[in-house]
């Protein structure tokens, strides 16, 4: 290229400034990396967080909807049993809901008397309890007050003092207001669930009218149908499992002598559908039960002992043998999944967990691009 002076400015034979052209080539050159590929990245990261946002935000809404579709997918198989006996769908989830509801309704009550009985006497049990543990509190009192030396040591010279004021509503108001909040989300789930039940497949009609081939059709109706089956049968499975668990947990506390054996199969019951945490509940409630009720140190292990056996057994054991390896999960994928939809949407959420855990794992396993994701979820 050859260059001549013009205005003290090297330019070329076309007359472009040579600053002006080193430019230009840089950006062609810069146009040509992959900046649509980490636009992609950057954008998915943002759709990831914004959903995060939406489901911690919205969670009032949410949660109804997706305890009314689990739910349909328990009761479904039950309303298409009533259905080849020509019992039309609305009056076969009127019917199965209605059950249902008595069966809650009957439960609660039964259990109100003890739970209640145990709450009356939780003062007279802290303190025998404390009476019990007096060793561990004084060792525990020890470091308070090493750790109270350590702060006074780390704050010499500061004569700045803060006092906090906290006004507390009365025990008898939140509990009221808890009260009516569980009676309200749980009024919405059976709404929502007896119109899921009742309309039967027609949300899977509609979805197969708005694909436009067959091919499409047919694949959603095959997905849609081994979903229904697979989702309907673990939780059925799972409920079954722990509807056992209960009943021995409720037999053997009865044999040892801890008071309200009922309840503690149902508290068994209920925990079990948050695997590893719920059996660390059940067992810590139990123990705390039974050094409040017996004399001896011994009494008082066997019971949460065998808490913890049953639910070993349970775990290790008959859940694998019922459950095909299909089901079966990473630990820590179940573990990250328990802490997340716990944090996003408290109890509910860890209960909900393995459900929705589930069913991403079955959809992995359909659809080939999810295949791998799918292996990463398995055990």
């Amino acid at each position: 290229m050859r260059t001549v002076k013009q205005d003290d400015v090297p330019v070329d034979d076309d007359g472009v400034s040579a600053p002006v052209a080193v430019i230009a080539a840089a950006t062609e050159h810069a146009v040509e990396l992959p900046l649509p590929r980490r636009v992609g990245v950057a954008a998915v990261g943002l759709f990831v967080l914004a959903i995060l946002y939406t489901l911690y935000v919205a969670r009032v809404l949410i949660l109804p909807i997706v305890l009314a579709v689990l739910l349909s997918l328990i009761l479904w198989p039950i309303v298409r049993g009533l259905r080849r006996f020509r019992i039309p769908e609305g009056l076969g989830a009127l019917l199965v809901l209605g059950g249902l509801a008595l069966v809650f309704v009957y439960g609660a009550y039964a259990l109100s008397g003890p739970a209640a009985t145990w709450f009356a006497a939780a003062p007279q049990a802290m303190r025998r309890m404390e009476m019990r543990l007096r060793a561990v509190k004084e060792t525990v009192a020890d470091m308070q007050e090493a750790t109270s030396r350590v702060e006074q040591i780390a704050t010499v010279g500061g004569d700045e003092s803060r006092v906090v004021a906290v006004q507390a509503s009365s025990l008898s108001s939140l509990l009221l207001a808890s009260t009516w909040e569980l009676v309200a989300g749980i009024g919405v789930v059976l709404v929502l669930t007896y119109f899921l039940l009742a309309s039967g497949d027609l949300f899977l009609r509609k979805c197969l009218n708005a694909l436009r081939t067959k091919r499409d059709r047919q694949l959603l109706l095959e997905m849609a149908h081994e979903l229904q089956n697979h989702i309907s049968g673990y939780l059925l499975t799972v409920s079954l499992i722990n509807a056992g668990l209960g009943t021995a947990v409720a037999v053997v506390m009865a044999l040892y002598g801890l008071p309200n054996a009922l309840l503690w199969g149902a508290l068994a019951f209920g925990l079990n559908f948050i695997p590893y945490i719920g059996a660390t509940v059940g067992i810590g409630c139990v123990a705390a039960a039974s050094l409040i009720t017996f004399d001896t140190l011994g009494q008082a292990v066997a019971p949460p002992a065998t808490y913890l056996a049953l639910t070993t057994v349970e775990a290790y054991l008959v859940t694998p043998a019922v459950l095909s390896r299909r089901f079966t999960l990473n630990p820590v994928v179940v573990l990250i999944a328990l802490l997340f939809w716990g944090w996003i949407w408290g109890i509910p959420g860890a209960l909900i967990a393995m459900p929705i855990l589930v069913t991403v794992k079955i959809v992995c396993d359909y659809v080939p691009s999810l295949a791998t994701f799918g292996e990463f979820l398995s055990n």
